[in-house]
């Protein structure tokens, strides 16, 4: 018997498959796919993996959700197979967080770790840093009757900032 196997065009990191947006899945159809000579290191386990680029829009946290066993997926900083970082994973029981920065460009990769399924899915979300983050960008008000939003979720903390909490934004009135 003859068996033919189609050769995926984002099976290798040179042929990464484009995500532009905030707020899109990435597929992947792992039927047919390798490991490629000089990739990261990979789980022992990994039976093949497949390449995305996306490119942040501004500063803020990329979200991985509804990915599912048996498919890891890493973000990467690097321009070339040899020269790539793996990012490190925030804390968090529900998604994969990654902090990224505007106009920098990074590869997702996503490895399939046994042959219980062929697809791999997974939701990557974007969401800007506030304004209003840093100190030096503080947000004036000029009356106590303003109502705004206070979206502190993905806002930082900068160092010698006199707060006991994870996340900040600031505010000044006048």
């Amino acid at each position: 018997s003859i068996r033919v196997t189609r050769r995926l065009t984002n099976d290798s990191f040179d042929g990464a498959e484009p995500v532009v947006g905030t707020d899109v899945y990435v597929v992947g159809d792992f039927r047919g796919s390798s490991v490629e000579l000089g990739e990261p290191a990979v789980d022992p386990s990994t039976l093949g993996t497949m390449w995305w680029s996306w490119t942040a829009p501004a500063s803020g946290k990329l979200f991985l959700s509804e990915a599912m066993h048996p498919f890891i997926f890493e973000l990467f900083e690097g321009a070339t197979l040899q020269s790539l970082t793996l990012l490190p994973i925030e804390p968090s029981p529900f998604f994969l967080i990654w902090e990224v920065q505007q106009g920098v460009a990074y590869k997702l990769r996503s490895s399939r770790v046994d042959t219980s399924l062929d697809t791999g899915v997974g939701r990557l979300r974007f969401a800007e840093r506030p304004p209003n983050d840093h100190f030096a960008d503080r947000i004036l008000l000029t009356s106590l009757t303003n109502v705004f939003e206070v979206p502190t979720g993905i806002a930082t903390i900068e160092p010698g900032e006199p707060t006991p909490y994870p996340h900040s934004v600031w505010y000044e009135w006048i």
